[in-house]
């Protein structure tokens, strides 16, 4: 273990995290409740981009609901310039960076998840009219892309 992690947490650690221990079952629920209303409302563009699938059993905690779009700089630019809260993944395919030249393999399917990951909130004070827009500027550039 690290050296930096050998350290005793602050009494005011401790408060914060205590408090939010009780509300995890809570807090997990209401994401669970922001990915189906995120998954409802964006399935019928399943032919435009990859959802990942919905799970009400608890075993997803759903910190984002994450969309694989192949316009993803497209999309993020016109949600932004529409006032929605998102992030792109800025993880990368590892086979494709220098440091693992040694172990390269071309691998197609990482690279192209790696460029196509997107974010969509829903931490619990998200509001749900938030998760509304998001939907509707999401469906609004696909149906604009299809003219």
């Amino acid at each position: 273990i690290p050296n930096n992690y050998m350290k005793k947490m602050r009494s005011i650690q401790i408060e914060i995290i205590e408090g939010q221990l009780a509300k995890v079952d809570a807090n997990q629920q209401i994401r669970i409740r922001h990915a189906k209303r995120y998954y409802k409302g964006l399935k019928s563009l399943s032919n435009k981009f990859l959802l990942p699938p919905f799970i009400e059993d608890g075993s997803h905690g759903y910190p984002s609901f994450i969309l694989q779009v192949p316009n993803r700089e497209l999309l993020e630019a016109y949600m932004l310039s529409n006032g929605c809260d998102i992030m792109i993944s800025y993880h990368r395919n590892c086979a494709d960076l220098d440091c693992f030249q040694t172990y390269y393999r071309n691998c197609s399917n990482a690279r192209e998840t790696a460029n196509s990951v997107l974010y969509l909130p829903t931490y619990p004070n998200y509001r749900e009219k938030d998760i509304e827009r998001n939907i509707r500027i999401i469906k609004k550039f696909y149906t604009r892309c299809d003219e």
